[in-house]
Protein backbone atom coordinates (compact mmCIF):
# COMPACT_ATOMS: atom_id res chain seq x y z
CA UNK A 1 0.00 0.00 0.00
CA UNK A 2 1.33 3.44 -0.95
CA UNK A 3 2.11 5.78 1.95
CA UNK A 4 2.61 9.54 1.45
CA UNK A 5 3.93 11.51 4.44
CA UNK A 6 4.84 15.17 5.01
CA UNK A 7 8.06 15.86 6.94
CA UNK A 8 10.15 18.82 8.01
CA UNK A 9 13.90 19.03 7.35
CA UNK A 10 15.78 21.65 9.37
CA UNK A 11 18.43 23.78 7.68
CA UNK A 12 22.01 22.70 8.31
CA UNK A 13 23.22 26.27 8.65
CA UNK A 14 24.54 27.06 12.10
CA UNK A 15 21.95 28.87 14.22
CA UNK A 16 19.23 28.61 11.57
CA UNK A 17 15.69 28.28 12.97
CA UNK A 18 14.04 27.39 9.68
CA UNK A 19 13.86 24.52 7.23
CA UNK A 20 11.91 23.01 4.34
CA UNK A 21 9.01 20.62 4.02
CA UNK A 22 9.33 17.46 1.96
CA UNK A 23 7.11 14.57 0.93
CA UNK A 24 8.19 10.98 1.56
CA UNK A 25 6.71 8.16 -0.51
CA UNK A 26 6.83 4.55 0.68
CA UNK A 27 5.73 1.61 -1.46
CA UNK A 28 6.87 -2.02 -1.68
CA UNK A 29 9.71 -1.31 0.79
CA UNK A 30 11.04 1.43 -1.49
CA UNK A 31 11.17 5.11 -0.49
CA UNK A 32 11.58 8.38 -2.29
CA UNK A 33 11.22 12.07 -1.44
CA UNK A 34 10.24 15.40 -2.96
CA UNK A 35 11.33 18.75 -1.51
CA UNK A 36 8.54 21.34 -1.48
CA UNK A 37 8.97 25.07 -2.21
CA UNK A 38 8.10 26.32 1.29
CA UNK A 39 10.59 27.54 3.88
CA UNK A 40 9.09 27.62 7.39
CA UNK A 41 10.32 28.16 10.94
CA UNK A 42 10.89 25.21 13.26
CA UNK A 43 8.25 26.56 15.62
CA UNK A 44 5.65 26.46 12.81
CA UNK A 45 5.91 22.67 12.47
CA UNK A 46 4.14 20.26 14.80
CA UNK A 47 6.29 17.12 14.75
CA UNK A 48 3.77 14.95 16.59
CA UNK A 49 0.85 15.60 14.22
CA UNK A 50 3.12 16.14 11.18
CA UNK A 51 1.37 19.35 10.21
CA UNK A 52 1.64 23.13 10.45
CA UNK A 53 0.79 24.63 13.84
CA UNK A 54 -2.73 26.06 13.82
CA UNK A 55 -1.49 28.79 16.18
CA UNK A 56 0.84 30.03 13.47
CA UNK A 57 -1.31 29.32 10.43
CA UNK A 58 -5.07 29.58 10.17
CA UNK A 59 -6.86 26.44 8.91
CA UNK A 60 -6.45 25.73 5.22
CA UNK A 61 -3.90 28.41 4.44
CA UNK A 62 -2.30 28.55 1.02
CA UNK A 63 0.53 26.31 2.31
CA UNK A 64 -1.85 23.70 3.70
CA UNK A 65 -3.98 23.67 0.57
CA UNK A 66 -0.79 23.14 -1.43
CA UNK A 67 0.15 20.14 0.73
CA UNK A 68 -3.32 18.61 0.30
CA UNK A 69 -3.19 19.25 -3.44
CA UNK A 70 0.26 17.65 -3.82
CA UNK A 71 -0.74 14.53 -1.90
CA UNK A 72 -3.89 14.15 -3.99
CA UNK A 73 -1.85 14.73 -7.14
CA UNK A 74 0.59 11.99 -6.18
CA UNK A 75 -2.20 9.54 -5.33
CA UNK A 76 -3.79 10.34 -8.72
CA UNK A 77 -0.51 9.54 -10.51
CA UNK A 78 -0.18 6.33 -8.48
CA UNK A 79 -3.70 5.30 -9.51
CA UNK A 80 -2.89 5.80 -13.20
CA UNK A 81 0.34 3.79 -12.88
CA UNK A 82 -1.43 1.02 -10.93
CA UNK A 83 -4.00 0.67 -13.71
CA UNK A 84 -1.12 0.19 -16.17
CA UNK A 85 0.73 -2.24 -13.92
CA UNK A 86 3.68 0.17 -13.61
CA UNK A 87 3.32 1.35 -10.01
CA UNK A 88 6.62 2.03 -8.21
CA UNK A 89 8.15 4.90 -6.25
CA UNK A 90 10.63 5.85 -9.03
CA UNK A 91 7.80 5.81 -11.59
CA UNK A 92 5.60 8.07 -9.43
CA UNK A 93 8.46 10.55 -8.96
CA UNK A 94 9.32 10.51 -12.66
CA UNK A 95 5.74 11.23 -13.75
CA UNK A 96 5.33 13.88 -11.02
CA UNK A 97 8.47 15.77 -12.07
CA UNK A 98 7.60 15.57 -15.74
CA UNK A 99 4.11 16.99 -15.14
CA UNK A 100 5.33 19.65 -12.73
CA UNK A 101 7.43 21.14 -15.49
CA UNK A 102 4.06 22.09 -16.93
CA UNK A 103 2.21 24.14 -14.31
CA UNK A 104 -1.28 22.94 -13.43
CA UNK A 105 -4.56 24.77 -13.90
CA UNK A 106 -5.85 23.63 -10.49
CA UNK A 107 -3.07 25.39 -8.60
CA UNK A 108 -3.68 28.57 -10.59
CA UNK A 109 -7.40 28.46 -9.71
CA UNK A 110 -6.51 28.16 -6.02
CA UNK A 111 -4.10 31.11 -6.20
CA UNK A 112 -6.59 33.28 -8.10
CA UNK A 113 -9.40 32.32 -5.71
CA UNK A 114 -7.30 33.17 -2.65
CA UNK A 115 -6.50 36.59 -4.11
CA UNK A 116 -10.15 37.25 -5.01
CA UNK A 117 -11.36 36.32 -1.52
CA UNK A 118 -8.75 38.61 0.06
CA UNK A 119 -10.25 41.45 -2.04
CA UNK A 120 -13.83 40.64 -1.06
CA UNK A 121 -14.77 39.01 -4.39
CA UNK A 122 -16.03 35.71 -3.00
CA UNK A 123 -18.61 35.25 -5.77
CA UNK A 124 -15.97 35.32 -8.52
CA UNK A 125 -13.73 32.99 -6.50
CA UNK A 126 -16.63 30.58 -6.12
CA UNK A 127 -17.37 30.77 -9.87
CA UNK A 128 -13.74 29.93 -10.69
CA UNK A 129 -13.72 26.93 -8.35
CA UNK A 130 -17.06 25.69 -9.67
CA UNK A 131 -15.74 26.00 -13.23
CA UNK A 132 -12.59 24.05 -12.34
CA UNK A 133 -14.54 21.27 -10.60
CA UNK A 134 -16.82 20.92 -13.63
CA UNK A 135 -13.83 20.53 -15.96
CA UNK A 136 -12.21 18.07 -13.53
CA UNK A 137 -15.37 15.95 -13.49
CA UNK A 138 -15.46 15.89 -17.29
CA UNK A 139 -11.78 14.92 -17.65
CA UNK A 140 -11.67 12.58 -14.65
CA UNK A 141 -8.28 13.99 -13.66
CA UNK A 142 -6.91 15.82 -10.62
CA UNK A 143 -4.84 18.27 -12.65
CA UNK A 144 -4.23 19.44 -16.20
CA UNK A 145 -1.57 21.69 -17.72
CA UNK A 146 -2.10 24.63 -20.05
CA UNK A 147 -0.92 22.62 -23.08
CA UNK A 148 -3.96 20.38 -22.59
CA UNK A 149 -6.33 23.31 -23.20
CA UNK A 150 -6.74 23.01 -26.94
CA UNK A 151 -9.57 23.96 -29.33
CA UNK A 152 -10.27 20.24 -29.74
CA UNK A 153 -10.58 19.68 -25.98
CA UNK A 154 -12.84 22.70 -25.51
CA UNK A 155 -15.06 21.74 -28.44
CA UNK A 156 -15.44 18.23 -27.02
CA UNK A 157 -16.16 19.70 -23.58
CA UNK A 158 -18.86 21.97 -25.02
CA UNK A 159 -20.38 19.05 -26.93
CA UNK A 160 -20.47 17.05 -23.69
CA UNK A 161 -22.28 19.83 -21.81
CA UNK A 162 -24.84 20.09 -24.62
CA UNK A 163 -25.32 16.31 -24.50
CA UNK A 164 -26.19 16.45 -20.79
CA UNK A 165 -28.66 19.26 -21.55
CA UNK A 166 -26.83 22.19 -20.02
CA UNK A 167 -28.43 25.47 -21.13
CA UNK A 168 -26.54 27.80 -23.48
CA UNK A 169 -26.04 30.34 -20.70
CA UNK A 170 -24.69 27.64 -18.36
CA UNK A 171 -22.23 26.54 -21.04
CA UNK A 172 -21.26 30.16 -21.60
CA UNK A 173 -20.79 30.65 -17.83
CA UNK A 174 -18.28 27.79 -17.62
CA UNK A 175 -16.46 28.75 -20.82
CA UNK A 176 -16.20 32.46 -19.95
CA UNK A 177 -14.83 31.69 -16.50
CA UNK A 178 -12.41 29.12 -17.90
CA UNK A 179 -11.26 31.67 -20.48
CA UNK A 180 -10.77 34.29 -17.75
CA UNK A 181 -8.66 31.85 -15.69
CA UNK A 182 -6.63 30.91 -18.76
CA UNK A 183 -6.03 34.57 -19.77
CA UNK A 184 -4.99 35.54 -16.24
CA UNK A 185 -2.53 32.65 -16.17
CA UNK A 186 -1.00 33.92 -19.44
CA UNK A 187 -0.99 37.54 -18.29
CA UNK A 188 0.75 36.90 -14.96
CA UNK A 189 3.36 34.61 -16.57
CA UNK A 190 2.08 31.48 -14.85
CA UNK A 191 1.65 29.90 -18.29
CA UNK A 192 3.83 30.57 -21.35
CA UNK A 193 2.36 32.91 -23.97
CA UNK A 194 0.55 31.20 -26.86
CA UNK A 195 -0.30 32.68 -30.24
CA UNK A 196 -3.44 30.61 -30.72
CA UNK A 197 -6.75 31.25 -28.97
CA UNK A 198 -8.22 27.89 -27.91
CA UNK A 199 -11.58 29.52 -27.06
CA UNK A 200 -12.22 30.92 -30.55
CA UNK A 201 -14.84 28.31 -31.49
CA UNK A 202 -16.72 27.69 -28.23
CA UNK A 203 -19.91 29.36 -27.03
CA UNK A 204 -19.24 32.38 -24.79
CA UNK A 205 -22.22 34.60 -25.63
CA UNK A 206 -25.24 35.30 -23.44
CA UNK A 207 -28.41 33.79 -24.86
CA UNK A 208 -31.71 35.70 -24.54
CA UNK A 209 -33.73 34.52 -21.55
CA UNK A 210 -37.40 34.67 -20.73
CA UNK A 211 -38.95 37.95 -19.59
CA UNK A 212 -37.78 38.80 -16.06
CA UNK A 213 -39.40 42.19 -15.57
CA UNK A 214 -42.67 42.86 -13.77
CA UNK A 215 -45.28 45.19 -15.19
CA UNK A 216 -46.24 48.40 -13.39
CA UNK A 217 -49.54 46.76 -12.41
CA UNK A 218 -47.74 43.75 -10.92
CA UNK A 219 -45.37 45.97 -8.95
CA UNK A 220 -48.27 47.97 -7.57
CA UNK A 221 -50.00 44.68 -6.66
CA UNK A 222 -46.94 43.71 -4.59
CA UNK A 223 -46.94 47.07 -2.80
CA UNK A 224 -50.64 46.67 -2.00
CA UNK A 225 -50.01 43.14 -0.75
CA UNK A 226 -47.52 44.47 1.79
CA UNK A 227 -49.97 47.15 2.98
CA UNK A 228 -52.98 44.81 3.05
CA UNK A 229 -54.40 44.75 6.63
CA UNK A 230 -55.50 41.13 6.09
CA UNK A 231 -52.84 38.60 7.23
CA UNK A 232 -51.87 37.55 3.69
CA UNK A 233 -48.14 37.47 4.40
CA UNK A 234 -46.38 36.31 7.55
CA UNK A 235 -43.64 38.39 9.22
CA UNK A 236 -40.78 36.74 7.34
CA UNK A 237 -42.52 37.17 3.99
CA UNK A 238 -43.19 40.85 4.73
CA UNK A 239 -39.50 41.43 5.40
CA UNK A 240 -38.56 39.61 2.20
CA UNK A 241 -41.05 41.62 0.13
CA UNK A 242 -39.88 44.87 1.75
CA UNK A 243 -36.30 44.06 0.75
CA UNK A 244 -37.43 43.34 -2.81
CA UNK A 245 -39.37 46.61 -3.04
CA UNK A 246 -36.45 48.54 -1.53
CA UNK A 247 -34.24 47.02 -4.21
CA UNK A 248 -36.64 48.22 -6.91
CA UNK A 249 -36.96 51.77 -5.55
CA UNK A 250 -33.17 52.06 -5.06
CA UNK A 251 -32.57 51.86 -8.83
CA UNK A 252 -32.50 48.06 -8.82
CA UNK A 253 -29.79 47.63 -6.19
CA UNK A 254 -28.44 44.06 -6.36
CA UNK A 255 -29.21 41.69 -3.50
CA UNK A 256 -25.51 41.26 -2.69
CA UNK A 257 -25.16 45.04 -2.24
CA UNK A 258 -28.30 45.17 -0.11
CA UNK A 259 -26.97 42.36 2.08
CA UNK A 260 -23.60 44.04 2.68
CA UNK A 261 -24.99 47.60 3.00
CA UNK A 262 -23.90 49.11 6.31
CA UNK A 263 -25.69 51.77 8.33
CA UNK A 264 -22.61 53.97 8.02
CA UNK A 265 -23.16 53.94 4.23
CA UNK A 266 -26.35 55.98 4.73
CA UNK A 267 -25.72 59.64 5.61
CA UNK A 268 -27.20 63.02 4.74
CA UNK A 269 -30.21 61.47 3.02
CA UNK A 270 -27.88 59.56 0.64
CA UNK A 271 -26.74 55.96 0.24
CA UNK A 272 -23.11 55.68 -0.82
CA UNK A 273 -21.49 52.33 -1.54
CA UNK A 274 -19.26 50.39 -3.94
CA UNK A 275 -20.87 47.69 -6.06
CA UNK A 276 -19.64 44.24 -5.07
CA UNK A 277 -19.60 42.99 -8.64
CA UNK A 278 -17.74 45.82 -10.34
CA UNK A 279 -16.33 48.00 -7.56
CA UNK A 280 -18.14 51.00 -9.06
CA UNK A 281 -18.98 53.83 -6.65
CA UNK A 282 -22.73 54.50 -6.34
CA UNK A 283 -24.79 57.30 -4.81
CA UNK A 284 -28.56 57.04 -4.37
CA UNK A 285 -30.79 59.66 -2.78
CA UNK A 286 -33.29 58.27 -0.28
CA UNK A 287 -36.95 58.47 -1.25
CA UNK A 288 -40.07 58.04 0.88
CA UNK A 289 -40.73 54.46 -0.36
CA UNK A 290 -37.09 53.53 0.31
CA UNK A 291 -37.35 54.80 3.90
CA UNK A 292 -40.58 52.88 4.39
CA UNK A 293 -39.16 49.55 3.22
CA UNK A 294 -35.91 50.07 5.12
CA UNK A 295 -37.88 50.03 8.37
CA UNK A 296 -39.69 46.79 7.45
CA UNK A 297 -36.43 45.01 6.53
CA UNK A 298 -34.17 46.48 9.22
CA UNK A 299 -31.30 44.41 10.58
CA UNK A 300 -31.92 45.68 14.12
CA UNK A 301 -30.35 48.43 16.22
CA UNK A 302 -27.33 46.31 17.27
CA UNK A 303 -26.31 45.21 13.79
CA UNK A 304 -23.84 47.29 11.72
CA UNK A 305 -25.73 46.13 8.61
CA UNK A 306 -28.81 48.01 7.43
CA UNK A 307 -30.76 44.86 6.56
CA UNK A 308 -31.41 41.51 8.23
CA UNK A 309 -29.43 39.24 5.88
CA UNK A 310 -26.05 39.22 7.69
CA UNK A 311 -25.28 38.82 11.40
CA UNK A 312 -21.71 39.55 12.63
CA UNK A 313 -20.16 37.01 14.97
CA UNK A 314 -22.00 34.01 13.57
CA UNK A 315 -21.01 31.93 10.55
CA UNK A 316 -18.73 33.19 7.79
CA UNK A 317 -20.30 36.30 6.28
CA UNK A 318 -20.21 34.96 2.73
CA UNK A 319 -21.89 31.71 3.84
CA UNK A 320 -24.61 33.81 5.47
CA UNK A 321 -25.04 35.75 2.23
CA UNK A 322 -25.48 32.55 0.18
CA UNK A 323 -27.99 31.20 2.71
CA UNK A 324 -29.80 34.55 2.76
CA UNK A 325 -30.05 34.65 -1.03
CA UNK A 326 -31.55 31.16 -1.16
CA UNK A 327 -34.03 32.01 1.62
CA UNK A 328 -34.98 35.31 -0.06
CA UNK A 329 -35.72 33.63 -3.40
CA UNK A 330 -37.70 30.87 -1.68
CA UNK A 331 -39.84 33.45 0.13
CA UNK A 332 -40.28 35.58 -3.00
CA UNK A 333 -41.53 32.57 -4.92
CA UNK A 334 -44.28 32.06 -2.33
CA UNK A 335 -45.04 35.81 -2.25
CA UNK A 336 -45.38 35.83 -6.04
CA UNK A 337 -47.82 32.92 -5.83
CA UNK A 338 -49.93 34.78 -3.26
CA UNK A 339 -49.85 37.90 -5.44
CA UNK A 340 -51.05 35.92 -8.45
CA UNK A 341 -47.98 36.58 -10.58
CA UNK A 342 -47.60 34.52 -13.75
CA UNK A 343 -43.85 33.95 -13.30
CA UNK A 344 -41.71 33.05 -10.26
CA UNK A 345 -40.57 36.13 -8.34
CA UNK A 346 -36.78 36.40 -7.81
CA UNK A 347 -34.39 38.95 -6.34
CA UNK A 348 -32.98 39.94 -9.73
CA UNK A 349 -36.42 40.84 -11.07
CA UNK A 350 -36.37 44.06 -9.05
CA UNK A 351 -33.40 45.24 -11.13
CA UNK A 352 -34.91 44.16 -14.45
CA UNK A 353 -38.22 45.76 -13.51
CA UNK A 354 -36.67 49.15 -12.62
CA UNK A 355 -34.85 49.24 -15.96
CA UNK A 356 -37.99 48.23 -17.87
CA UNK A 357 -40.26 50.79 -16.18
CA UNK A 358 -37.60 53.46 -16.68
CA UNK A 359 -37.48 52.68 -20.40
CA UNK A 360 -41.31 52.75 -20.61
CA UNK A 361 -41.15 56.21 -19.03
CA UNK A 362 -38.86 57.26 -21.89
CA UNK A 363 -35.79 57.73 -19.71
CA UNK A 364 -32.74 57.57 -22.02
CA UNK A 365 -30.96 54.22 -22.06
CA UNK A 366 -27.66 55.92 -21.22
CA UNK A 367 -29.11 57.26 -17.97
CA UNK A 368 -30.63 53.87 -17.15
CA UNK A 369 -27.24 52.21 -17.68
CA UNK A 370 -25.47 54.60 -15.35
CA UNK A 371 -28.26 54.44 -12.78
CA UNK A 372 -27.87 50.65 -12.66
CA UNK A 373 -24.10 50.92 -12.29
CA UNK A 374 -23.29 48.94 -15.43
CA UNK A 375 -19.55 48.81 -16.07
CA UNK A 376 -19.51 47.31 -19.57
CA UNK A 377 -20.68 50.42 -21.39
CA UNK A 378 -17.30 52.14 -21.27
CA UNK A 379 -17.65 53.37 -24.84
CA UNK A 380 -21.05 54.87 -24.07
CA UNK A 381 -19.71 56.55 -20.91
CA UNK A 382 -16.76 58.07 -22.79
CA UNK A 383 -18.98 59.30 -25.61
CA UNK A 384 -21.77 60.78 -23.50
CA UNK A 385 -19.86 61.69 -20.36
CA UNK A 386 -21.09 61.07 -16.82
CA UNK A 387 -24.54 62.15 -15.75
CA UNK A 388 -24.76 64.00 -12.47
CA UNK A 389 -26.40 62.27 -9.53
CA UNK A 390 -29.24 64.82 -9.66
CA UNK A 391 -30.23 63.48 -13.09
CA UNK A 392 -30.17 59.90 -11.80
CA UNK A 393 -32.20 60.86 -8.74
CA UNK A 394 -34.80 62.54 -10.97
CA UNK A 395 -34.99 59.34 -13.02
CA UNK A 396 -35.54 57.32 -9.84
CA UNK A 397 -38.31 59.65 -8.64
CA UNK A 398 -39.98 59.43 -12.07
CA UNK A 399 -40.06 55.62 -11.84
CA UNK A 400 -41.50 55.81 -8.31
CA UNK A 401 -44.24 58.20 -9.44
CA UNK A 402 -45.10 55.88 -12.33
CA UNK A 403 -45.78 53.05 -9.87
CA UNK A 404 -47.73 55.30 -7.49
CA UNK A 405 -49.98 56.40 -10.33
CA UNK A 406 -51.17 52.85 -11.03
CA UNK A 407 -54.32 51.54 -9.35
Amino acid sequence: MLSIEIHFRASRRRGADYGKLFIRLIYARKTGSLTLPYVIRKTDWDKLSARLHSSSFTPLTKEERFLVHEKNFLFSIAGELRDKGLLSVPAILAVYRMRKKKKGLGLLVEELSDDLISRGKERTARAYRTTWRMLQAYLGREEICVEDITPELLSAYEAYMRSVRKSLNTISFYMRNLRAIYNKGIKCGYFPFREDNPFRSVYTKVAPTRKRALSKEELRRLENLLDDPAPVLDKEEKRALSLFLFSFHSRGMCFVDLAYLRKEDIKDNMIRYYRKKTGQYMEIRLTAPMRKYMKYASGGCLSPYQFFVLTPGHRLIYTQYCTGLRRQNRLLKEIGRKAGLTQPLTTHMARHSWATVAKMEQIPVEIISEALGHSRLDTTYRYLGSFGETVLDKANRKVTRAIRAVG
